[in-house]
């Protein structure tokens, strides 16, 4: 949260302007460090979120599941990570894209090249794209998928394209997975 400078007045006292994380309690004298710390703060959820999902699972089915419905959760609860890191993406943050980039999406595309590559070695996955570029696309669905849930421009397009399904979770998730696993061409098993 952003509190604006303020003068003391002889009733009330005055203040410096700072922002306050909700999240950790800290306190920052500028914009800069606030928003970093930030994004250590998503990234750190990210990591938490991923590690779950993935969860030991060699079952690509169950792992793409378990992505999806965790991305609509904390999509759904960290909506300020979610806007600020589309933010980061649109241009709006031009200063920090280059020096984080890295840091926010190598994570994800490790772990799915990963999960895509062992899935296709193992006759589960009859896609045989290399396996960056289809982590590539996955990551791209989720993505929207997780703005369509945080981001207002993204929710009401949702809206548009979906209609009354657009406000039941479950069908968009199952929807999502069965498209998932059809472009991936994921094996009955």
């Amino acid at each position: 949260k952003h509190f604006p400078a303020k003068a003391a007045t002889k009733t009330t006292e005055g203040n410096i302007e700072y922002w306050y994380c909700d999240g950790c309690g800290k306190y920052f004298s500028d914009k800069d460090s606030f928003f970093l710390h930030c994004v250590n703060h998503s990234l750190e959820l990210l990591d938490k979120v991923l590690e779950e999902a993935a969860g030991g699972s060699s079952d690509i089915s169950e792992y793409i599941r378990k992505i999806v419905y965790a991305l609509i959760k904390n999509s759904k609860l960290h909506t300020n990570y979610n806007a600020m890191y589309h933010e980061i993406m649109s241009g709006g943050c031009k200063k920090y894209a280059e020096d984080i980039v890295e840091k926010i999406e190598k994570r994800s595309a490790d772990i799915y090249r990963n999960a895509i590559k062992s899935a296709q070695e193992n006759g589960v996955i009859g896609n045989d794209t290399d396996p960056g570029i289809l982590a590539f696309f996955f990551d791209n669905m989720l993505m929207m998928m997780q703005f369509s849930y945080s981001c207002d421009y993204y929710r009401e397009r949702m809206k548009i394209f979906c209609g009354s399904s657009s406000e039941d979770d479950e069908e968009m998730a199952e929807s999502l997975i069965r498209f998932i696993e059809g472009a991936l061409q994921v094996q009955p098993g």
